[in-house]
């Protein structure tokens, strides 16, 4: 980010700046809220639409299972959620799901990846591996969501429990301090032009 602000900042002296991931247009005004939602969608819609497909669906599923608190319980088992899921805070798992897709999309490199945490090469890939197909039932689809998503937070298999809302990335704790005090960025989805779920700005 201060690679890409420096460059904007004095291009008389900087030739180039290198910056993998610099948001320094997704402000109120300059870019659609929609946009950021949508170029991740592209990175899941290039493996397949049956990937994205099997994502959108899968916050419909997870939002009806955890309306009880039987439902809420299943989810924690079966995402291996270290602290209690309740009806009353499920939008912890969904926005964690977010998280981890953007952070796949993100972190989409040919070559394997130790920061911020252990990832294969090809990410998205990997992850629609486990959503390439035809699921039988909520469950299996669930538990082709939880393969996908452990390509990100738990590749190594040494994760005993996934602590939300921090494990996508444990050491950006700051990151959302900051977010919502220096760098408001609009960002929204709608389950229809994305592959998330309606989240007007």
């Amino acid at each position: 980010m201060l690679a890409a602000w420096f460059r904007l900042k004095y291009p008389h002296v900087t030739t180039a700046a290198l910056a993998s991931s610099a948001p320094i247009l997704l402000f109120t005004g300059i870019t659609p809220c929609s946009a950021f939602s949508e170029v991740l969608t592209k990175a899941f819609a290039k493996e397949s639409d049956q990937c994205t497909n099997a994502i959108r669906t899968s916050f419909e599923v997870t939002r009806k299972q955890a309306v009880t608190e039987e439902g809420a319980k299943a989810l924690k088992e079966q995402f291996r959620l270290c602290k209690p899921l309740a009806p009353s805070n499920y939008t912890v798992l969904r926005d964690w799901f977010w998280d981890v897709y953007a952070y796949l999309a993100m972190f989409n490199h040919p070559y394997a990846s130790k920061l911020p945490l252990l990832v294969p090469g090809h990410p998205v890939k990997e992850a629609c591996k486990f959503l390439e197909k035809n699921f039988a039932d909520d469950q299996s689809l669930l538990d082709g969501i939880y393969q996908a998503i452990s390509v990100f937070t738990n590749y190594t298999g040494k994760t005993h429990c996934n602590d939300l809302p921090n494990s996508a990335v444990p050491l950006l704790g700051g990151w959302g301090i900051q977010l919502c005090n220096e760098m408001v960025m609009p960002m929204c989805n709608n389950g229809k032009t994305d592959m998330f779920f309606d989240n007007p700005w």
